[in-house]
């Protein structure tokens, strides 16, 4: 197996959910490098990258030669991930990592030394990413795979605080830049998706994609479940979702002893609001593993998307990472959101009958509650060996003459 050097924004991990996420795309690989902006890196079998923001611009203008910490784990957060809603910080963090050649020439080093064989940007949204990978396959003449689940580098408006902002226009100027070459340049792009592989080979005129779901690790439950009554939902409160969340309330107030239990962070309006749904009750956030048996517990796990026209422009591309978990665990399972988002597309056309795109449909889940049986179809799409096993099948089979476009 080839040994791979990752690039992404969370770290790989077991403990934090972007970075498990992320590594069951690569169970298949045991020796990793993983270079790194945010996170908790505590997998014993990858090799941590981190450049802390002061270290950066201290490489950047020549001060210092190599980071602090090395190919080490960090135990500091960068202090600019803190600002994620705004632009600005996107703008300067950018302008200090991008074309910093001693932080090139060090991770060049890196491959060298670790006998490097090909390169991941996993789903970002950060422009020196795509350039370091870019220039390092180049300069190293190794493959360069791209997994992409999102449509960041397309988007046309300012996603991260939805302000008119001069420097979200410089910092998407640059995402367009480095994502089109890595995207034209890289032997083999990987989607989370068939919408953004549509999207993407149509906009940057390239054909070398592959359609991959996401992995879920999480085993089908053998409980037995005879009644529903405790119902799961379990992710970030926006107020689109809020909406929904209430709607399918509404719905199920005739439902003797059925009960819809939160797990979520949301703003105190949102949380108050589902407080004053009589057969809703919030109990805000938990740890990831006390999450996972919460729902092993429940009788019916719920997604739910939001129905607003920016709502729908935002997440149109997205595919929840829930819906992989929530299929593979075999409890039953249902679906509210509006059919133009790709994951709400996806569960429509393969499980018609656990999902709703429209409150008249909510009728479905209120005959699932009362005793009909629906078997979910696509299980093993999901299956995180299944998937691990598609993705090293797509590295293993690039051949040298693909390397460099």
């Amino acid at each position: 197996m080839k040994k791979l050097l990752i690039f992404s924004n969370n770290a790989a991990s077991s403990s934090e959910s972007n970075g498990r996420i992320h590594m069951t795309q690569f169970l298949c690989y045991d020796d990793i490098l993983n270079f790194y902006l945010r996170g908790n890196p505590d997998l014993k079998n990858v090799k941590y990258i981190n450049f802390h923001y002061l270290d950066a611009l201290k490489m950047k203008f020549g001060i210092k030669k190599k980071p602090s910490t090395g190919n080490q784990p960090s135990t500091k957060t960068n202090v600019i991930s803190k600002k994620g809603k705004n632009p600005f910080f996107h703008f300067l963090r950018n302008k200090v990592f991008s074309n910093n050649k001693l932080i090139i020439n060090y991770l060049h080093e890196i491959i060298i030394n670790e006998c490097v064989e090909a390169l991941i940007v996993w789903g970002t949204d950060v422009p020196f990413l795509y350039e370091y990978a870019y220039k390092l396959s180049k300069l190293c003449s190794i493959p360069l795979v791209i997994i992409t689940g999102e449509n960041y580098p397309l988007k046309k408006y300012n996603y991260i605080s939805n302000k008119p902002s001069l420097f979200f226009s410089l910092f998407q100027s640059s995402l367009r830049k480095w994502a089109k070459k890595a995207h034209q340049h890289c032997a083999a792009n990987i989607y989370l998706n068939s919408d953004l592989k549509s999207l993407y080979e149509g906009e940057y005129n390239i054909a070398n994609g592959y359609v991959v779901f996401f992995g879920s690790q999480l085993s089908p439950s053998t409980r037995k479940i005879s009644k529903i009554n405790n119902i799961f939902y379990g992710g970030n409160l926006y107020d689109d979702r809020v909406e929904s969340i209430i709607k399918i309330s509404q719905h199920l107030d005739n439902q003797e002893g059925v009960i819809i239990n939160v797990y979520g962070r949301g703003d105190d309006n949102s949380i108050l609001r589902l407080k004053k749904c009589k057969n809703v009750m919030y109990h805000g956030t938990v740890a990831y593993d006390n999450l996972v048996d919460f729902m092993y517990s429940s009788d019916l796990l719920i997604f739910v998307e939001g129905f607003s026209s920016s709502y729908i422009n935002d997440c149109r591309y997205a595919f929840s990472t829930k819906i992989a978990d929530y299929i593979s665990t075999n409890i039953p399972f249902f679906c509210f959101g509006p059919k133009e988002i790709s994951g709400i597309k996806y569960l429509y056309k393969t499980n018609p009958d656990i999902t709703a795109i429209s409150e008249e449909e909510l009728y479905k889940l209120v005959e699932i509650i009362n005793g009909k049986n629906v078997e979910i179809k696509g299980r093993e799409m999901f299956d995180s060996k299944t998937v691990s096993r598609q993705v090293a099948n797509i590295i293993e089979g690039i051949q040298i003459n693909e390397i460099c476009h």
